[in-house]
């Protein structure tokens, strides 16, 4: 057995954008019925089959990330070496 390949895929935003609707779409296939508020950030996964029946099929196996919009996170400081720290580790 072939060994699937890893994507993580953040999103990130404005509180109140649609990044749970996205989110629960592009996972489940379908639209979410009544979408709340994000707090912190809550985690789907998907295998997705790319090229799928063709002789360059590959298998992922996708985390999708939805983090809650929060000024806090939006405004960071990018050069700020705790946030680089935290984000390199979601680069694996």
């Amino acid at each position: 057995m072939a060994a699937i390949d890893r994507v993580r895929v953040m999103v990130l935003g404005d509180s109140g954008v649609g990044k749970t609707s996205f989110v629960h779409l592009a996972a489940n296939n379908e639209p979410v019925r009544a979408p709340g508020w994000t707090i912190g950030c809550s985690v789907e996964v998907k295998l997705h089959e790319y090229k799928e029946g063709t002789p360059g099929q590959v298998t992922y196996f996708i985390e999708l990330w939805d983090v809650g919009g929060s000024e806090i996170i939006v405004t960071r400081d990018m050069s700020s070496t705790t946030l680089v720290t935290v984000l390199s580790s979601f680069m694996i």
